[in-house]
Formats: C-alpha cells, sequence, structure tokens
C-alpha cells in the first residue's frame, strides 16, 4: 500500500511540474470580464476595510454567492480532483462550471488547489473559457502555485500558510515570493497584529481565516489589520461589523500605513544621502526609498538621476561625461552631493553612497527599503544579489522600478526578493491585472490612479501610492486608505499615530464588561515614539469563562485606531455582591469565615 501511495504522490508532483503535455492558457486581457464590487465598503468610514472572503466550506456557505444582497467581495472555493467544488471534508458540492453559472457576477473567486489533478481540472476549465480571467489560485503548496504561474499566469496566487501554527515570517514571505503570490493567508492563531504587520510592510497582503463565525471574530479580524477576512459564516456579519465606525465622528484604521521616506529626507537634506537616510530613520520612518544604479566597473552607487548634474558640484563643462554607467566609482567618488530636492544648496556636502554604505547604515535598525532600481543593465541584479546575502538584507527590501528588465532580472535571479511596478495603471482593470500577474508582480502607482486601488486591494495587492509632499497629503492618503505612502516629509509626518497600547486592565465585573460604554486607559504612539494618554472604549468582546477578550477603538487624534486584541481577567464575585461593594476572593474567603468563627468563641467564653 506504501508502494502504491508514493506511486501515485510521485506522479502528482509529475503533473504539477510537467507543463508540457497540459494547456497552456492564455488570452488578451480585454477578452476578460473583471468584476466591479459595488458593496460600499471603499466608502466606509474603516479606510481600506478588509476584503470580505467567504468561504465555501459546506453546500449552505453557497448561497452567500449566489442570493440577494451580497456581501461578500470574495469567495475561497475548494476544487478537488474532478474538478468539482467541495466542502472542508473533500465532498463533491458541485460541478465547477454549475458554481461559477450559480455564482454572482460581484464575487471574485479564488480557486483553492491542493493538488496536481486539480490543478488540472482548472487549467481544462479555464482554456474552455475565453473570458475567464478574474480569479486566482490558492494553494499551501508552493510547487502548485509555481505550476499555476506558468499555465495560468494571468490568474493571481495566493499563498495559503494557514496550517502552520508558528510564526516565521521570513519563511513564509520568501516561499510566497518565490511562488509569486501576490498574498498570505494566515490563521486567527498566528495573525497578531506585529505578524501580519510583518508580512504587509513587505507588500505581501495577509487574509486571515477568522476563528468562529461570530461578531467577535469579525473585530478580532479587523484588529489584526490584514487586508482580507475570510468567514465560514454569514458574511452579513463581517460587513456589520464595519458598519459600527459609521457611528464615529472620525474615520479609522486598523492598519497604521507605511512612512516611505523618499530619497531620505529630501528637502531637509542633500538629496539620497546617507546624512539624509539617518535622519529619516531617526525621524519614525518606516520605510527608505532609494535609488540606484551601475557605474562601469561594476559598483552599485545611490542615485535618482542618470547623471552627476542635477544633485552634485560636478562642473559638466569641464569632465568628459557625467553619467554614472559611464563612470568608474574612483572617480564617481571624487564628486560631492549638495543639493536637495528642490535644487537648492544646502551649505553641507554629502558622498554619494555606495550600496555597501546603506546596507552598513540599515542593516542592523529597524527599517526597510523600497529599493529602487534606475537601470536595465543585465550585470545589476547579480551584483545587487551577491551584495544582499553578504550584509543579510533579504527581510528587509522591496525592489521597485520603472524598468521591466529590471523587474524581470531581479524575479528570476533573485525570487525571494518582491518586486512593485511603479508604472501607471493600463487602460482597463482587467489589463492592469493580467498585466501584474503575467509579469509576476505587485504594483506602487501614482496617486492618480487610485481610481482602482479598491480594486485592487480586492485581489490580493497591498495598496501603495507616491510622491505625496507634505504632512497634510499623507493624512489624505492615509485617510483614502494608501496603506505604503511615499513621502517627501517623513519626519513631519512621523507625529501621526502609529500604534495603540492599552494599558494594564485591573480584574473588572463581567457586567461592566458587557456595558456599551466600558472603557480602559490607553496609550497612542506616534511613528517618532511620542506616547499620548488616552481613552479607549469597547467594541466587541468574548467571553472566554474566566476572562475576556476585547477589542477596543482609540481617539488617536487624525483618526481612530483599533487595538490588538486584550485579555481582560474578570474580578471574582460572590453571591449578593455588586458593582459598589467589594467582593471576597475564592481563597481569602475561607480564611476570613475561619477568623470570625475564632472571634464568635472568644465572645460566647467571656459571656
Amino acid at each position: 500500500m506504501r508502494g502504491i501511495k508514493r506511486m501515485i504522490t510521485l506522479f502528482s508532483a509529475a503533473a504539477i511540474l510537467s507543463c508540457a503535455s497540459m494547456p497552456f492558457v492564455h488570452a488578451g486581457a480585454v477578452s476578460y470580464t473583471f468584476t466591479k464590487n459595488d458593496t460600499g465598503y471603499d466608502a466606509l468610514k474603516l479606510k481600506a476595510a478588509s476584503a470580505v472572503v467567504v468561504d465555501i466550506c459546506d453546500s449552505r456557505n453557497v448561497q452567500f454567492v449566489t442570493d440577494g444582497d451580497i456581501k461578500a467581495t470574495n469567495a475561497l472555493v475548494r476544487v478537488n480532483d474532478d474538478g468539482n467544488v467541495a466542502d472542508a471534508r473533500g465532498n463533491t458540492i458541485e460541478p465547477l462550471n454549475q458554481f461559477f453559472g450559480e455564482m454572482s457576477k460581484k464575487v471574485i473567486p479564488n480557486l483553492l488547489i491542493e493538488s496536481g489533478e486539480g490543478l488540472n481540472a482548472v487549467v481544462t476549465y479555464a482554456s474552455k473559457q475565453q473570458r475567464f480571467g478574474d480569479a486566482a489560485v490558492v494553494s499551501g503548496d508552493p510547487d502548485i502555485l509555481k505550476s499555476a504561474r506558468s499555465r495560468l499566469p494571468h490568474l493571481r496566487r495566493i499563498y495559503d500558510a494557514s496550517s502552520a501554527t508558528v510564526f516565521d515570517g521570513k519563511a513564509i514571505a520568501g516561499t510566497a515570493n518565490e511562488s509569486g503570490a501576490v498574498a498570505v493567508v494566515l490563521n486567527s492563531g498566528i495573525a497578531t497584529r506585529s505578524n501580519v504587520e510583518y508580512l504587509q510592510q513587505r507588500m505581501k497582503s495577509v487574509w486571515v481565516r477568522l476563528d468562529d463565525k461570530d461578531e467577535f471574530a469579525a473585530f478580532k479580524g479587523i484588529a489584526s489589520g490584514a487586508l482580507g477576512l475570510i468567514t465560514q459564516g454569514n458574511p452579513l456579519t463581517v460587513a456589520n461589523a464595519y458598519q459600527v465606525f459609521e457611528n464615529e465622528p472620525r474615520s479609522t484604521l486598523s492598519r497604521a500605513p507605511l512612512n516611505v521616506a523618499h530619497r531620505g529626507l529630501p528637502y531637509a537634506c542633500n538629496e539620497n544621502s546617507l546624512e539624509g537616510f539617518a535622519a529619516a530613520i531617526g525621524a519614525g520612518a518606516t520605510h527608505l526609498e532609494v535609488d540606484a544604479h551601475l557605474t562601469s566597473d561594476g559598483h552599485i552607487v545611490i542615485m535618482h538621476d542618470g547623471t552627476l548634474n542635477r544633485t552634485t558640484n560636478i562642473d559638466p563643462a569641464k569632465v568628459p561625461t557625467t553619467s554614472i554607467s559611464s563612470m568608474t566609482l574612483e572617480t564617481l567618488r571624487q564628486y560631492r552631493i549638495i543639493r536637495n530636492y528642490a535644487g537648492n544648496v544646502t551649505g553641507t556636502e554629502s558622498v554619494i553612497p555606495t550600496i555597501d554604505e546603506v546596507f552598513e547604515l540599515c542593516k542592523e535598525k529597524d527599517i526597510l527599503l523600497f529599493f529602487e532600481i534606475k537601470t536595465g543593465n543585465a550585470k545589476f541584479a547579480a551584483e545587487f544579489k551577491k551584495k544582499i546575502e553578504e550584509y543579510g538584507m533579504q527581510e528587509k527590501i522591496v525592489v521597485i522600478s520603472f524598468d521591466n528588465n529590471a523587474l524581470n532580472s531581479i524575479r528570476t535571479q533573485i525570487p525571494y526578493l518582491w518586486v512593485l511596478d511603479l508604472n501607471n495603471k493600463k487602460a482597463t482593470l482587467a489589463e492592469t491585472v493580467t498585466y501584474l500577474c503575467e509579469n509576476d508582480r505587485g504594483c506602487d502607482m501614482s496617486q492618480g490612479n487610485l481610481s482602482v486601488m479598491r480594486d485592487l486591494l480586492e485581489r490580493g495587492f497591498a495598496p501603495g501610492a507616491w510622491t505625496y509632499e507634505s504632512k497634510s497629503s499623507f493624512k489624505t492618503a492615509a485617510l483614502e486608505g494608501v496603506y505604503a505612502i511615499t513621502n517627501n516629509e517623513a519626519a513631519e509626518c512621523s507625529v501621526f499615530s502609529r500604534a495603540v497600547t492599552i494599558n494594564d486592565i485591573a480584574p473588572v465585573a463581567k457586567s461592566k464588561i458587557e456595558s456599551k460604554d466600558f472603557t480602559v486607559s490607553a496609550q497612542t504612539t506616534a511613528y517618532n515614539g511620542q506616547t499620548k494618554d488616552c481613552t479607549a472604549k469597547i467594541l466587541s468582546y468574548r467571553d472566554m469563562g474566566d476572562h475576556a477578550e476585547a477589542v477596543f477603538l482609540v481617539n488617536a487624534g487624525d483618526w481612530n485606531m483599533v487595538s490588538d486584541v486584550v485579555k481582560i481577567e474578570y474580578a471574582v464575585s460572590g453571591k449578593g455582591c455588586n458593582a459598589g461593594i467589594s467582593c471576597l476572593s475564592f481563597t481569602a474567603a475561607p480564611a476570613i469565615v475561619a477568623l470570625g468563627l475564632v472571634i464568635y468563641r472568644k465572645n460566647r467564653k467571656n459571656v
């Protein structure tokens, strides 16, 4: 029996990895039908509210994507070896073509595939559907995702890491990147705010499997900051949780945006200088955006323009060339950066940084890099990979570029890095998403392209935009739901609140927690580390027997923020206790009763 099982396993693996005998599905993006969600989630006061994904875990859940007022924007659909939609136990619900015939055109399908046969069935189905383009392949098997990338290149890919019981961010992100996945699925047990933030800071969207079907599960998912919530219950429960925030006077952020320092602090310091990078880190930026070129002798240097004319003290009339690609590193380093982003002379001189100096500055600090490659030189990727691994920067870089050759070479030669395309959207949503999928990349678009932001978020792309000039424009972007905000004033923007901490809560009576007016003390922390005391009010709680788990809402000044899940111990109450009377603990009560008996006996003797 073991031998037979092994043969089946090997056969399945061969089917996954071999594409020669199976259909290759491709069609022009203009022929694809793309869903236009009209749930109104983009207009909520809960900004960039998570995509609502209903898990078709049993036949009853089909109704949530076929009938009436649809609240789910996505469906998670298991496809078995026979090409049928299956429930969580593997039992067939109905054929795939029947399901798609019933499913609302407002819902985006995400096909959960865990076998080579299941992928073959989807490829066969897709080959007969010329307009089948707005979908994703979801799998916990990286080989299936890689095979889907080659055989269904126009479909998105999502890595299902929900079986993990321990969070290993580096491994999860690396596997997702190497598989070409735009998003990652986590289970609720490991989807803490910090774990979700780890992946999303690297521009990998997280979808969380909610741990229950109730209201608190929805709020717990919101509190994680994830960009997608997967429910096995009625998606209306999640939608109703979103509606709670409509009663607030200001907008709410469930996740703090990334404060991406564009070329360092380009107005306060010399542009793309080590001093500017250090100042941005010190001010509280979450990411540095840096620009890179390759010298004629193969060294990577940090400079935006391909020449030294605009920002340095070079005199073009006195040198044969000002082009970085035509200079050796030794020649280049004779010159100094003397100007800022506005072209003003700052009065200080800065060396033109090498990649070594930037990595040395950043490797031990709490900072990530949006590393923009400004050259299509085929030698860049190999040198870049060598330096990344020399300095241990594998977890700290997201590559961005306008250059297709640069992006393609990184995905081919350094597949554990994710890349973002900086080019503007295509003419239609279908063309935009198809282009990104077929080229194996995410996106970071100019702020003029925010009209497609919600559509991209629904499909697992983390929303990023550039370049914002001021503190006020950063705030506007945050309240529009932009997650990665590349800006020129990272120090000024660092005054905004980034995190909420609920202070220690003394044990309280359960009846108090049940009150909608229950509040506790809290603190907000800005990007620059400054804290403010505030009050947090309860959003939702779950009774856990001897304690409660709760989620709170905090007025953080410019916006509201949602707390992480907090544990609250119940005060132990005895019969006859009320809110105005201190209640005895179960451990103290016997001792006090015994003391009372001693006193009573003494009094009896004295009578």
